[in-house]
């Protein structure tokens, strides 16, 4: 099965260097470049770092799109998924939607909701990070509620606890086992990491939450092979 990990080769230094270069050069969500502005912030930012790599990890542009773009077959691209926010602005963000959804006494939400609070306070996240990191919900809760109108999804039902021993188990797993965005694992290494990294969580949050395999369905597919 493959699996969502990220590379984290030198993290804190690829982190720090996108950061650097989204607030000097205020990139945004979204924002269209061609090819000359590509190689205008691969020279600035990317020293040491195949040019691929920076196009996905840092402007988070796939390996087929930088292709095409490299190419010639199509003129731009959009870039940034998600943009640096600092933990104060997290917090405010929290603080309006606390009491957005505590004036109209809201526990659980439709995915019409989470689109109004997405809208109104959403700043610079991508709408992943704005359901984890603000409203405390997983993106696969927002992509359930998405596909299925009907369904509601519980509010800060994922506290920065979890988010913070979710990253840690992260971290672990991917150094120690060299893991990177779409390897495959088959079910018995995946049982060999459960049992050396998933103490304490279930299979399936380990699944999901650490491994970020896409949905608790496609684990259950895997699991009953």
């Amino acid at each position: 099965m493959e699996l969502s990990l990220q590379s984290r080769k030198d993290y804190k230094a690829m982190r720090s260097s996108r950061r650097m270069m989204i607030i000097k050069e205020k990139l945004h969500i979204d924002t269209l470049i061609d090819y000359k502005r590509f190689l205008e912030l691969y020279k600035k930012y990317g020293k040491g770092i195949d040019v691929k790599d920076f196009a996905k990890y840092f402007l988070d542009i796939p390996y087929h799109k930088h292709y095409n773009l490299q190419s010639g077959k199509i003129k731009n691209t959009y870039i940034l998924s998600r943009e640096y926010v600092s933990p104060k602005e997290i917090e405010r963000m929290q603080g309006e939607v606390k009491k957005y959804v505590d004036d109209f006494n809201l526990s659980s939400v439709d995915y019409g909701i989470v689109e109004l609070l997405y809208t109104r306070y959403s700043g610079r996240l991508s709408m992943a990070m704005f359901a984890e990191d603000v409203l405390g919900i997983t993106p696969h809760s927002v992509e359930c509620i998405k596909s299925d109108r009907t369904k509601t999804v519980n509010l800060f039902s994922l506290s920065n606890m979890d988010k913070m021993e979710i990253r840690k188990r992260q971290n672990e797993v991917i150094v120690a086992e060299r893991l990177h965005i779409g390897d495959t694992i088959t079910l018995d290494e995946f049982n060999r990491l459960y049992k050396k990294y998933g103490d304490g969580i279930s299979e399936k949050d380990f699944a999901t939450k650490v491994l970020q395999i896409s949905s608790v369905s496609r684990f259950n597919q895997f699991k009953s092979r």
